[in-house]
């Protein structure tokens, strides 16, 4: 069993390794941040939890018995948003074991807070919201607690996070139930996002061989290579990569006088500059 305490370099919640191996550098010494929004989300997740286990009757053998008020006076950010999100997401969660139930015409398997192993990298894991499994359907939901919405599916690609969990999530399954099909589903109960796709477990395993094994071994290389982009928001090295200050360096020198400039330039130019604007609110921070 993982110590789920101990920090993931590659980490399925850092998505930047995914799209630049350099980042890895940065993961590696980056230090675990704690703030009142990450305790707030936090404190939220074990509240759903706590209201899950006990709607759905799950009960934790090794662990001794809290009731949901001692929960709640045990917080630091406990208020009325934290019972709305947490109730919201837990009456979702609810909602779709009940459907699989009346689809299915079984209970379905509930998971909650699951624990699971990575071999992409080294000491890697990561805990999923929820897992439902029902007939050949995996489902696993992952709960927002941020003010940005956050897809599944953006542009080209998969949501990288969600994309793991499906992963192994199925892998720790796979052999016990005939799981053919995996759902990943974000919730979002506080800007009212519910963002889900279905995919088949080749699909995925697919997206294993062509995407996650090249990025994990790519970002486990002495010297991997720097790709900027919009991942690097995300980046703890995101205001000191030397790359990244190149690229963004080559977007400014490739402005012209504005005079200049046809519509058509400046509407190519345009995408470009989020990038650069961002850049240099990082180097002021």
């Amino acid at each position: 069993m993982p110590n789920e305490n101990k920090h993931s370099v590659l980490a399925p919640s850092s998505k930047e390794w995914v799209h630049c191996g350099y980042s890895a550098k940065f993961l590696a010494t980056k230090e675990e941040e704690t703030n009142d929004a990450s305790e707030f989300g936090t404190e939220c997740h074990a509240l759903a939890e706590a209201y899950i286990k006990q709607s759905l009757k799950i009960e934790d053998f090794d662990e001794e018995p809290v009731s949901i008020d001692e929960l709640k006076s045990s917080f630091k950010h406990y208020d009325e948003e934290m019972e709305t999100l947490a109730t919201g997401y837990a009456n979702f969660v609810i909602g779709q074991a009940d459907y699989e139930e009346k689809r299915t015409g079984k209970k379905p398997l509930v998971f909650v807070e699951q624990l699971l192993e990575m071999d992409y990298a080294p000491d890697t894991h990561g805990t999923a919201d929820a897992i439902i499994i029902a007939a050949d359907t995996l489902t696993i939901i992952d709960n927002k607690t941020g003010f940005i919405p956050v897809k599944v599916f953006e542009g080209n690609e998969l949501n990288s996070q969600l994309a793991i969990y499906g992963l192994y999530a199925y892998k720790l399954f796979e052999k016990a139930y005939p799981i053919n099909k995996i759902r990943l589903v974000i919730y979002q109960e506080r800007v009212n996002n519910i963002s889900d796709i279905t995919l088949d477990k080749e699909d995925l395993l697919e997206w294993e061989v062509s995407v996650l094994r090249p990025a994990a071994k790519e970002a486990q290389k002495e010297n991997p290579q720097a790709i900027s982009g919009s991942h690097c928001k995300y980046c703890p090295g995101r205001n000191v990569c030397r790359q990244r200050a190149e690229d963004e360096l080559k977007v400014a020198e490739s402005i012209k006088r504005v005079d200049l400039m046809t519509d058509a330039e400046i509407e190519e130019l345009l995408p470009k500059l989020d990038g650069l604007v961002s850049y240099i609110e990082d180097i002021k921070e």
